[in-house]
């Protein structure tokens, strides 16, 4: 339940992408087994929305630091997106406001059952998130600042911030 009200709030201004995640199974002798796509569980997801609110919350308590900026994608890709999504069938009228035409395309695109697919090239569209000492937001989170926070041992722009 909490997991469903946190992913709930936080998608009112974000989105959610499909993506799967290929494990490989290796013998003792370290020769592919079996391979497998692993979808989320409710307990990732709820880590992984507890550690964006966590982040959210340290870019709140900071004017100078490092910020994980995401701006807007430009329109030159939205128009390529959206002719590749008419080569596969997915005819969707552009709209100004990105965020609505995002999920437009999400909604047709699982109607077709291609969402992993069309969420990929959604991804490839979009900017890239980059760190900067500015606060510029995050357009993919829905969130007006955040920062890396949560993964000192493995991040130095979380260190950097604790």
């Amino acid at each position: 339940e909490i997991t469903k009200n946190l992913r709930k709030m936080r998608l009112k201004n974000a989105f959610e992408f499909r993506t799967e995640e290929l494990r490989m199974n290796l013998d003792e002798n370290l020769s592919l087994k079996s391979t497998v796509f692993e979808k989320d569980t409710p307990s990732h997801n709820l880590i992984e929305d507890c550690m964006l609110l966590a982040n959210k919350a340290a870019a709140k308590l900071i004017d100078i630091g490092v910020f994980r900026n995401h701006l807007s994608a430009d329109a030159r890709k939205i128009d390529k997106l959206l002719n590749e999504l008419r080569e596969l069938g997915i005819d969707v009228n552009f709209k100004p406001n990105l965020p609505e035409l995002i999920r437009d395309i999400q909604a047709l695109s699982d109607e077709l059952n291609l969402r992993a697919e069309v969420d990929k090239l959604i991804i490839k569209a979009q900017k890239k998130a980059e760190y900067s000492s500015i606060n510029a937001g995050h357009f993919g989170l829905g969130f007006d600042k955040y920062s890396h926070f949560t993964s000192p041992i493995r991040r130095y722009s979380d260190l950097i911030l604790h």
